[in-house]
């Protein structure tokens, strides 16, 4: 049984607060809950090169509203996919309080054309993927119908030295998103208190145009949320390998 904060609720509300659909362009600015700041992402040149991956995802300092909770050790999905990592969060449905979630991205290969960083979210998961991305070592297991940006960041061409290619530098980023708990408490009362996000880069001109052919993605995240208190370990586990309430209607 999912997660809830008071009985009978109807309440439902997405993670991202976004109203545009995968792939779909530029995103609006969620108005609550959800946010992305305005600012920039930090962005630093290097010469090192790593797989195409969040390499971090960490709770900001916050009050006592928002936790991190240990999560059991060795407990994950038992069906794929299955998440490479688990966050796990506890807050206080009573408070108005934010959070702030940090995303720190390993170092992204250089490319003499801009590109764009995107980060998606669905409450649902496929066991097959529903987009082709045959240059992707990573495969999409989003679901489609479900699937939303959360925000796509520019990642800027790397020019190269004179005699040096562009590929032997690579770009870090990191980015940070904001959530309150009173949309925390909303996605609990849905029975969606399991978060999937995977994070995709692709070329600019290939991300207006919606040709995926090119995209690279990374393993998939989970983030699970829980009311009052940290779970036992049962709890969790439970709520990892029950289906959110918005996907048991999907074909």
């Amino acid at each position: 049984m999912k997660n809830t904060v008071t009985k009978n609720s109807t309440t439902a509300c997405t993670l991202l607060l976004a109203t545009s659909s995968a792939f779909a362009g530029p995103t609006k600015t969620p108005s609550s809950g959800a946010s992305i700041p305005a600012t920039p992402p930090k962005i630093q040149f290097t010469k090192s090169s790593t797989p195409f991956a969040i390499k971090s995802i960490t709770l900001e300092s916050t009050g006592k509203e928002v936790q991190s909770c240990a999560v059991p050790s060795g407990v994950t999905r038992q069906d794929d996919p299955k998440p490479q990592r688990i966050l796990s969060l506890a807050f206080d449905p009573k408070a108005n309080q934010s959070a702030t979630l940090k995303f720190d991205m390993s170092e992204i290969s250089g490319s003499q054309e801009e590109r764009v960083l995107i980060l998606l979210y669905s409450p649902c998961l496929s066991n097959t993927p529903q987009i082709e991305t045959p240059n992707s070592k990573q495969k999409l297991v989003l679901d489609k119908q479900k699937m939303q940006v959360m925000a796509n960041y520019p990642v800027p061409a790397i020019m190269p030295a004179k005699g040096n290619r562009a590929s032997t530098a690579t770009t870090k980023m990191s980015f940070e998103l904001n959530l309150d708990t009173g949309f925390l408490a909303h996605q609990v009362n849905a029975g969606d208190d399991t978060a999937y996000l995977q994070a995709a880069l692709l070329p600019k001109a290939d991300f207006e145009k919606q040709n995926y052919s090119n995209v690279q993605l990374s393993k998939l995240e989970a983030i699970q949320i829980t009311p009052n208190t940290c779970p036992t370990d049962a709890a969790f586990s439970q709520n990892l390998n029950s289906d959110n309430q918005s996907c048991q209607k999907l074909p």
